[in-house]
Protein backbone atom coordinates (compact mmCIF):
# COMPACT_ATOMS: atom_id res chain seq x y z
CA UNK A 1 0.00 0.00 0.00
CA UNK A 2 2.97 2.76 0.70
CA UNK A 3 3.95 2.51 -3.21
CA UNK A 4 0.58 4.02 -3.94
CA UNK A 5 1.36 7.08 -2.09
CA UNK A 6 3.98 8.06 -4.49
CA UNK A 7 1.89 9.02 -6.98
CA UNK A 8 0.56 12.38 -5.97
CA UNK A 9 -0.34 15.39 -8.10
CA UNK A 10 2.29 18.05 -9.02
CA UNK A 11 2.52 21.34 -6.87
CA UNK A 12 1.88 23.22 -9.93
CA UNK A 13 -1.65 21.19 -10.56
CA UNK A 14 -2.18 21.75 -6.87
CA UNK A 15 -2.47 25.54 -7.76
CA UNK A 16 -4.55 25.17 -10.51
CA UNK A 17 -7.31 23.00 -8.40
CA UNK A 18 -6.64 25.21 -5.48
CA UNK A 19 -7.30 28.34 -7.67
CA UNK A 20 -11.03 26.88 -8.75
CA UNK A 21 -12.01 26.02 -5.34
CA UNK A 22 -10.90 29.16 -4.12
CA UNK A 23 -13.42 30.79 -6.97
CA UNK A 24 -15.72 28.94 -5.88
CA UNK A 25 -16.17 29.71 -2.19
CA UNK A 26 -15.44 33.19 -2.49
CA UNK A 27 -18.95 34.49 -2.55
CA UNK A 28 -21.03 32.87 0.76
CA UNK A 29 -24.07 34.43 1.94
CA UNK A 30 -24.21 35.91 5.59
CA UNK A 31 -25.52 33.05 7.53
CA UNK A 32 -29.22 33.07 8.64
CA UNK A 33 -31.17 30.80 11.05
CA UNK A 34 -33.94 28.59 9.13
CA UNK A 35 -34.63 25.44 10.99
CA UNK A 36 -33.00 25.73 14.45
CA UNK A 37 -34.75 25.32 17.85
CA UNK A 38 -33.90 24.24 21.29
CA UNK A 39 -32.47 21.35 20.20
CA UNK A 40 -30.96 21.92 17.33
CA UNK A 41 -28.09 23.68 15.51
CA UNK A 42 -27.43 24.47 11.81
CA UNK A 43 -24.05 23.19 10.14
CA UNK A 44 -24.37 26.29 7.88
CA UNK A 45 -22.61 28.19 10.71
CA UNK A 46 -19.75 26.26 10.06
CA UNK A 47 -19.59 28.26 6.49
CA UNK A 48 -17.36 31.00 8.58
CA UNK A 49 -14.91 28.51 7.30
CA UNK A 50 -14.56 29.28 3.59
CA UNK A 51 -15.33 32.81 4.62
CA UNK A 52 -12.06 33.27 6.76
CA UNK A 53 -10.21 31.68 4.40
CA UNK A 54 -11.22 34.35 1.49
CA UNK A 55 -11.46 37.38 3.99
CA UNK A 56 -9.53 40.40 2.56
CA UNK A 57 -10.21 42.55 5.08
CA UNK A 58 -11.92 42.48 9.13
CA UNK A 59 -15.16 40.27 8.73
CA UNK A 60 -17.78 40.51 11.77
CA UNK A 61 -18.56 36.92 12.01
CA UNK A 62 -20.99 37.24 15.00
CA UNK A 63 -23.96 36.00 12.79
CA UNK A 64 -22.17 32.10 12.65
CA UNK A 65 -20.84 32.01 15.74
CA UNK A 66 -23.52 34.04 18.60
CA UNK A 67 -25.64 30.73 18.93
CA UNK A 68 -22.12 28.57 19.62
CA UNK A 69 -20.29 31.03 21.86
CA UNK A 70 -24.30 30.98 23.70
CA UNK A 71 -22.39 27.98 25.55
CA UNK A 72 -25.56 26.01 26.27
CA UNK A 73 -25.70 24.01 29.23
CA UNK A 74 -27.12 20.62 27.91
CA UNK A 75 -24.76 20.01 24.63
CA UNK A 76 -25.96 16.73 24.52
CA UNK A 77 -29.15 16.97 23.46
CA UNK A 78 -28.25 19.35 20.40
CA UNK A 79 -28.62 17.51 16.99
CA UNK A 80 -26.46 19.34 14.15
CA UNK A 81 -29.06 19.56 11.06
CA UNK A 82 -29.15 21.02 7.89
CA UNK A 83 -31.11 23.98 6.28
CA UNK A 84 -33.83 21.57 5.05
CA UNK A 85 -34.01 20.08 8.46
CA UNK A 86 -31.74 17.05 7.83
CA UNK A 87 -29.23 15.56 10.01
CA UNK A 88 -26.38 13.59 9.04
CA UNK A 89 -23.47 11.08 11.11
CA UNK A 90 -21.02 14.01 9.35
CA UNK A 91 -22.65 17.20 10.59
CA UNK A 92 -21.66 17.31 14.49
CA UNK A 93 -17.83 16.70 13.23
CA UNK A 94 -17.97 18.77 10.44
CA UNK A 95 -19.25 21.68 12.09
CA UNK A 96 -17.08 22.25 14.86
CA UNK A 97 -14.00 20.91 12.39
CA UNK A 98 -14.77 23.86 10.61
CA UNK A 99 -15.03 26.07 13.51
CA UNK A 100 -12.15 25.32 14.81
CA UNK A 101 -9.83 25.59 11.86
CA UNK A 102 -11.08 29.23 11.22
CA UNK A 103 -9.68 30.00 14.38
CA UNK A 104 -6.57 28.21 13.12
CA UNK A 105 -6.96 30.41 10.11
CA UNK A 106 -7.44 33.82 12.27
CA UNK A 107 -4.36 32.82 13.95
CA UNK A 108 -2.10 31.84 11.62
CA UNK A 109 -3.03 34.84 9.51
CA UNK A 110 -3.22 37.51 12.48
CA UNK A 111 -6.50 38.47 11.47
CA UNK A 112 -8.22 41.15 13.87
CA UNK A 113 -10.94 39.05 14.64
CA UNK A 114 -11.99 38.80 18.58
CA UNK A 115 -12.02 34.79 18.51
CA UNK A 116 -10.62 34.46 22.46
CA UNK A 117 -14.77 34.12 23.24
CA UNK A 118 -14.44 31.06 21.34
CA UNK A 119 -12.23 29.36 23.27
CA UNK A 120 -14.11 27.89 25.97
CA UNK A 121 -17.70 27.26 24.00
CA UNK A 122 -15.42 25.51 21.37
CA UNK A 123 -13.68 23.38 24.11
CA UNK A 124 -17.33 22.70 25.65
CA UNK A 125 -18.54 21.20 22.03
CA UNK A 126 -15.43 19.68 21.50
CA UNK A 127 -15.62 17.48 24.61
CA UNK A 128 -19.20 16.51 22.85
CA UNK A 129 -17.64 14.44 20.32
CA UNK A 130 -15.34 12.51 22.28
CA UNK A 131 -18.85 10.14 22.87
CA UNK A 132 -19.02 8.81 19.23
CA UNK A 133 -15.33 7.24 20.04
CA UNK A 134 -15.51 5.72 23.28
CA UNK A 135 -15.86 2.40 23.00
CA UNK A 136 -15.69 2.17 19.26
CA UNK A 137 -15.20 -1.47 18.29
CA UNK A 138 -12.59 -2.94 15.55
CA UNK A 139 -13.19 -6.03 14.91
CA UNK A 140 -10.82 -8.70 13.29
CA UNK A 141 -11.43 -8.74 9.47
CA UNK A 142 -12.71 -4.70 9.76
CA UNK A 143 -15.62 -2.99 10.55
CA UNK A 144 -18.70 -4.28 8.64
CA UNK A 145 -20.38 -2.28 6.19
CA UNK A 146 -23.95 -1.94 7.91
CA UNK A 147 -21.67 -0.25 11.02
CA UNK A 148 -21.88 2.75 8.28
CA UNK A 149 -23.41 5.66 10.42
CA UNK A 150 -21.74 5.14 13.26
CA UNK A 151 -18.29 4.58 11.82
CA UNK A 152 -18.60 8.03 9.88
CA UNK A 153 -20.25 9.93 13.06
CA UNK A 154 -16.95 8.83 14.85
CA UNK A 155 -14.57 9.45 12.23
CA UNK A 156 -16.28 13.20 11.21
CA UNK A 157 -15.60 13.46 15.10
CA UNK A 158 -12.16 12.40 15.33
CA UNK A 159 -11.14 14.78 12.32
CA UNK A 160 -12.87 17.38 14.47
CA UNK A 161 -10.95 16.57 17.74
CA UNK A 162 -7.61 16.37 15.85
CA UNK A 163 -7.76 19.52 14.33
CA UNK A 164 -9.14 21.20 17.52
CA UNK A 165 -6.07 19.67 19.80
CA UNK A 166 -3.53 20.94 17.56
CA UNK A 167 -4.66 24.72 18.07
CA UNK A 168 -6.52 24.53 21.26
CA UNK A 169 -3.16 22.78 22.40
CA UNK A 170 -5.47 19.82 23.94
CA UNK A 171 -2.98 17.03 23.31
CA UNK A 172 -5.77 14.25 24.35
CA UNK A 173 -7.21 15.19 21.80
CA UNK A 174 -5.01 15.25 19.10
CA UNK A 175 -4.15 11.36 20.20
CA UNK A 176 -7.60 10.48 20.55
CA UNK A 177 -8.58 12.10 17.20
CA UNK A 178 -5.10 10.70 15.35
CA UNK A 179 -5.64 7.26 17.13
CA UNK A 180 -8.77 6.71 15.24
CA UNK A 181 -8.30 7.46 12.17
CA UNK A 182 -4.95 5.85 12.62
CA UNK A 183 -7.16 2.74 13.60
CA UNK A 184 -8.97 3.41 10.10
CA UNK A 185 -6.68 3.35 7.88
CA UNK A 186 -4.96 0.23 9.14
CA UNK A 187 -8.02 -1.61 8.96
CA UNK A 188 -8.72 -0.28 4.96
CA UNK A 189 -9.77 -3.39 3.29
CA UNK A 190 -7.52 -5.09 0.12
CA UNK A 191 -9.97 -3.34 -2.16
CA UNK A 192 -8.94 0.23 -0.86
CA UNK A 193 -12.45 -0.05 1.09
CA UNK A 194 -12.94 1.60 4.42
CA UNK A 195 -15.69 -0.79 5.57
CA UNK A 196 -16.47 -4.47 4.89
CA UNK A 197 -19.34 -5.03 2.54
CA UNK A 198 -21.06 -7.58 1.35
CA UNK A 199 -24.34 -8.37 -1.78
CA UNK A 200 -27.18 -7.73 0.63
CA UNK A 201 -25.37 -3.96 1.47
CA UNK A 202 -26.96 -1.11 -0.70
CA UNK A 203 -24.30 0.19 -2.89
CA UNK A 204 -24.98 3.72 -2.89
CA UNK A 205 -24.86 4.16 0.71
CA UNK A 206 -22.23 2.47 0.91
CA UNK A 207 -20.10 4.50 -2.15
CA UNK A 208 -21.87 7.31 0.28
CA UNK A 209 -20.17 6.37 3.78
CA UNK A 210 -16.57 5.35 1.72
CA UNK A 211 -16.98 9.36 0.46
CA UNK A 212 -17.03 10.34 3.90
CA UNK A 213 -14.67 8.68 5.37
CA UNK A 214 -12.25 9.16 2.91
CA UNK A 215 -12.57 13.15 3.42
CA UNK A 216 -11.64 12.68 7.64
CA UNK A 217 -8.93 10.02 6.80
CA UNK A 218 -7.62 12.26 3.69
CA UNK A 219 -7.38 15.66 5.64
CA UNK A 220 -6.31 14.30 8.66
CA UNK A 221 -3.02 12.40 6.96
CA UNK A 222 -2.73 16.67 5.24
CA UNK A 223 -2.95 17.68 8.40
CA UNK A 224 -0.42 15.20 10.69
CA UNK A 225 1.83 14.08 7.49
CA UNK A 226 1.08 10.29 8.31
CA UNK A 227 2.60 8.27 5.61
CA UNK A 228 -0.08 5.09 6.49
CA UNK A 229 -2.99 7.63 6.38
CA UNK A 230 -1.70 9.19 3.20
CA UNK A 231 -1.38 5.39 1.82
CA UNK A 232 -4.97 4.85 2.52
CA UNK A 233 -6.04 7.53 0.79
CA UNK A 234 -4.16 6.89 -2.44
CA UNK A 235 -5.43 3.46 -2.18
CA UNK A 236 -8.85 4.44 -1.48
CA UNK A 237 -9.23 6.95 -4.51
CA UNK A 238 -8.18 4.34 -7.13
CA UNK A 239 -10.65 2.09 -5.27
CA UNK A 240 -13.29 4.54 -5.85
CA UNK A 241 -11.91 5.25 -9.40
CA UNK A 242 -12.28 1.76 -10.27
CA UNK A 243 -15.42 0.23 -8.38
CA UNK A 244 -18.06 3.05 -7.25
CA UNK A 245 -20.33 5.39 -8.94
CA UNK A 246 -19.62 8.81 -6.62
CA UNK A 247 -22.17 10.75 -8.29
CA UNK A 248 -24.75 8.18 -7.19
CA UNK A 249 -23.98 8.33 -4.08
CA UNK A 250 -23.75 12.42 -3.19
CA UNK A 251 -23.61 15.71 -4.87
CA UNK A 252 -21.34 16.98 -2.04
CA UNK A 253 -17.44 17.27 -2.84
CA UNK A 254 -16.53 14.29 -0.03
CA UNK A 255 -13.72 12.90 -1.11
CA UNK A 256 -12.08 15.42 -3.41
CA UNK A 257 -8.88 16.37 -1.48
CA UNK A 258 -8.05 12.44 -2.35
CA UNK A 259 -9.08 12.69 -5.92
CA UNK A 260 -6.79 15.74 -5.97
CA UNK A 261 -4.30 14.37 -4.23
CA UNK A 262 -4.31 11.21 -6.18
CA UNK A 263 -2.96 11.89 -9.46
CA UNK A 264 -4.47 9.11 -11.47
CA UNK A 265 -8.04 9.95 -9.75
CA UNK A 266 -8.13 13.59 -11.33
CA UNK A 267 -11.23 12.19 -13.32
CA UNK A 268 -13.33 11.77 -10.27
CA UNK A 269 -12.23 15.25 -8.82
CA UNK A 270 -12.58 17.11 -12.28
CA UNK A 271 -15.95 15.28 -12.46
CA UNK A 272 -16.82 16.75 -8.97
CA UNK A 273 -16.26 20.18 -9.56
CA UNK A 274 -18.00 19.93 -13.17
CA UNK A 275 -20.96 18.32 -11.57
CA UNK A 276 -20.64 21.26 -8.66
CA UNK A 277 -20.72 24.62 -11.29
CA UNK A 278 -24.01 22.52 -13.08
CA UNK A 279 -25.92 21.91 -9.88
CA UNK A 280 -24.88 25.14 -7.94
CA UNK A 281 -24.81 27.90 -10.93
CA UNK A 282 -25.73 30.67 -8.40
CA UNK A 283 -23.76 29.89 -5.96
CA UNK A 284 -22.79 26.39 -3.37
CA UNK A 285 -24.59 25.33 -0.26
CA UNK A 286 -23.42 24.98 3.02
CA UNK A 287 -21.70 22.20 3.41
CA UNK A 288 -20.40 22.17 0.48
CA UNK A 289 -18.47 25.24 1.21
CA UNK A 290 -17.11 23.98 3.92
CA UNK A 291 -15.99 20.66 1.95
CA UNK A 292 -14.35 22.99 -0.65
CA UNK A 293 -12.79 25.62 2.51
CA UNK A 294 -11.22 21.87 3.78
CA UNK A 295 -9.77 20.71 0.44
CA UNK A 296 -8.33 23.99 -0.37
CA UNK A 297 -6.67 24.48 3.39
CA UNK A 298 -5.34 21.52 3.08
CA UNK A 299 -3.98 21.15 -0.36
CA UNK A 300 -1.59 24.38 0.79
CA UNK A 301 -0.50 21.72 3.33
CA UNK A 302 0.50 19.29 0.72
Amino acid sequence: MLAAAMARTHPDEIRGYSRLIHQAIASIPTFVPETESDTSIQIERGTIFPICLCASGPTDFHPWVDRLIAHPQDLDRITVVDRAGHGRPAYAGLLFYSWAQTYRVCREASLKIPVESWLEPLRAWCRMLETPLMGFTWPLGGVAARRGSETVRAACAAMALYAAGGVLGEGRWTALGGDFLGHLSANQQATGAFLRSGPADNPETLWYHELTLLHAVASYAALANDPLATAAVMQAADFHLGQTQPDHATTEPWGLLAFIWRRQAHELADAMLHALAVQHPRGIDGVTSMLLADCLYCLGRL
